[in-house]
């Protein structure tokens, strides 16, 4: 069983009445602990949906929860004593941490770090899903392998591959997002919506098959049913930018351009780094509104958030490159 060399334990101090124990017998006071669970071979990728387990030090069950989309878990109200963490995944050693909580303890940071068993197949960095560690180690090669393709701009035999994969593993949510990507990107739209259905019948809550859909939609001009899609994921993952992204481009298409000049403004003025698009939509909205000044800017903050993101050969930049050359020329003639 792997214990404590694997995982960082940072305890921050912080005032606050004694912690104790209810008249029932529950559990409470200020203290808490959170945490990650993340797996070893890959420090980046965090395990959604993975059961953690509280008890007593004495053995006696506390409960069990289940990690967000970014692997983090957060056990509240806890008096002071003594305490165990277990993860417990298949494929993986079995993981468990003893935690002293002592008066004045505040919160309680773990950084849980899971070992993988001795004949496990290597993942690919990102999240990953208790379900799709479930899936059996010939889908998980079929997987590795489309990737790998994708990888190489090789998008026949990669769907080749993740069709392959789904064949042997029909839960497996990631490789029909995967799908669904691929088959947007190869002007697919029908095969695209059925691959992020396909995931969201195994998993109604899975983010990127949400975020697939939405842009889809708004991508064929299907406002109404795009802002659905972004208003269902925001429920189930508030705060993703990408998805603000939407929410702002189906409002504009749906025509509440005021409204979605509030949503861009909002994420605009966030960390966007995964939503650089957000200025194409203010460029629209200001060049509707003959701003063209204003409209030239964002396409300028466009094209250096794109570049800094590696991304400045891409098609999109051409064409915001374009648009810009023909506003600036614009401008000039008018001076």
């Amino acid at each position: 069983m792997h214990r404590a060399p694997a995982v960082t334990i940072l305890a921050a101090l912080a005032a606050g009445a004694m912690a104790q124990r209810d008249s029932t017998g529950v559990v409470t006071g200020p203290a808490s602990i959170q945490g990650r669970v993340i797996l070893q071979e890959a420090p980046n990728r965090s395990v959604e949906q993975a059961p953690v387990q509280l008890s007593l030090s004495n053995g006696t069950p506390i409960g069990v929860v289940h990690t967000s989309g970014n692997g983090q878990f957060l056990f509240a109200s806890l008096a002071t004593g003594g305490y165990e963490i277990r993860v417990s995944l298949p494929g993986y050693q079995p993981y468990s941490e003893k935690v002293n909580i002592q008066t004045g303890t505040g919160r309680i940071h773990l950084q849980v770090h899971l070992q993988r068993a001795e004949g496990r197949a290597q993942l690919e960095s990102g999240a990953v899903s208790v379900r799709e560690m479930l899936a059996p180690a010939a889908a998980r090669r079929e997987h590795q392998k489309g990737m790998d393709k994708l990888r190489r701009q090789e998008p026949a035999a990669a769907e080749r591959h993740l069709r392959r994969a789904v064949s042997l593993h029909p839960p497996y949510t990631s490789v029909w997002v995967e799908l669904g990507g691929l088959y947007a990107r190869t002007s697919r739209p029908k095969a695209a919506l059925e691959s992020f259905q396909e995931a969201l019948r195994h998993d109604p809550a899975e983010r990127q098959a949400l975020l697939g859909i939405a842009r889809l939609l708004n991508d064929q001009g299907q406002y109404v049913e795009a802002l659905r899609a972004a208003a269902q994921l925001e429920q189930t993952h508030a705060g993703d930018p990408r998805n603000h992204l939407e929410i702002a481009r189906g409002l504009l298409g749906a025509g509440k351009a005021v409204e979605a000049e509030a949503a861009a403004r909002r994420l605009e003025s966030e960390p966007h780094s995964q939503a650089p698009e957000v200025h194409l939509v203010l460029y629209q909205i200001l060049l509707a509104r003959h701003d063209k000044p204003g409209a030239a800017g964002e396409l300028r903050v466009y094209l250096k958030e794109i570049s800094e993101a590696g991304a400045a050969n891409s098609a999109p930049a051409a064409r915001a490159r374009e648009r810009l050359a023909r506003l600036e020329n614009e401008l000039g003639a008018a001076r």
